[in-house]
């Protein structure tokens, strides 16, 4: 997120405040120095050289305090925005106390610069609630941390390890054996279309069932489809495969009522075989007509893909 123009002021008044504190650190060591150089007996000269050091520690370590917050509010960490609420809002109740102190005659010089503070700090903490600026400082936030950017290297080094390698034609064609759950892709006039299907696979063929439908009639205008299938264990054990062929169909007629009792007979051999191809479809609200399709499609080309973490697996 682009950082806010306020956030910019707030980091610049923090950094003026900063200065300033540090020349008051400066000017109590020179008082307290002054103290001890005037030549005045007693203990009160060592109780101001002291008083002095003290001062001028603790603005300094004020100084030091507004620089590094101001930095951290420039980079919108989201802690800095908190602790400068919690700083300004100190300054706030300190300016609150020194108006309260000097009444009833309040020095009219004082007093103003005082109110000048006070409404500067008010105008800082609306400011710093606003929930643009709230979202300013959590955008950061949103990053991973440490520890997850560490499990993402660790994820990476392992993906790193994964091993791909191209399957021979016998190890697609066992795949291709032992799988009944594939997808279909086809296409007419340049706009693809793949759903899934069931098949079976015998003597370079991939047989299967539908209904008239609309992969059905596109593969009637175009027979050139392709199907893939894929066996995954997870994400880097996994194997896939990719037919190129021609479809086929088997009409319900007499010279092809052989080709359809095999492929019926194929078919039959697992379980639930008509799904999904003749499941119940509802088509703009009305079933669709359940005219049963065997085809096959013969295969052109073949090709498979194994992915192993082991390097040496074959």
């Amino acid at each position: 997120m682009k950082r806010p123009f306020g956030v910019i002021v707030i980091a610049i008044l923090m950094s003026i405040e900063a200065a300033l504190l540090a020349v008051g650190s400066l000017a109590f060591l020179a008082l307290g120095r002054l103290a001890v150089t005037a030549g005045v007996e007693g203990p009160m000269p060592q109780l101001f050289s002291e008083m002095g050091t003290i001062g001028a520690g603790i603005l300094l370590f004020l100084a030091v305090a507004y620089a590094l917050l101001a930095i951290y509010v420039l980079r919108l960490v989201y802690w800095a925005r908190l602790a400068a609420i919690v700083l300004i809002s100190t300054g706030l109740l300190l300016a609150a106390i020194g108006i309260l102190t000097s009444m009833p005659h309040p020095k009219v010089l004082v007093f103003a610069w005082q109110i000048f503070v006070i409404a500067v700090d008010v105008c800082i903490l609306w400011y710093l609630t606003r929930p643009r600026v709230k979202e300013a400082f959590a955008a950061p936030q949103r990053h991973p941390d440490v520890r997850a950017l560490d499990q993402t290297q660790r994820d990476q080094k392992e993906v790193s390890r994964t091993v791909i390698r191209e399957l021979t034609r016998e190890a697609s064609l066992d795949l291709l054996a032992r799988t009944h759950l594939a997808r279909l892709a086809c296409t007419r006039e340049g706009q693809p279309y793949i759903v899934p299907i069931y098949f079976a696979y015998n003597d370079n063929c991939i047989y299967s069932f539908s209904t008239v439908g609309q992969k059905i009639e596109w593969m009637r205008s175009n027979p050139m489809v392709c199907v893939q299938m894929d066996e995954v264990t997870n994400s880097q054990h996994w194997v896939s495969i990719i037919v190129s062929g021609r479809f086929e169909e088997l009409p319900d007629v007499d010279e092809w009522r052989g080709a359809r009792a095999f492929a019926y007979e194929l078919l039959r051999r697992n379980a639930m075989w008509w799904e999904p191809g003749y499941a119940k479809t509802i088509l703009h609200g009305a079933p669709r007509p359940l005219e049963p399709v065997f085809y096959r499609i013969h295969i052109a080309k073949i090709t498979g893909h194994r992915a192993s973490s082991d390097p040496g697996s074959v």
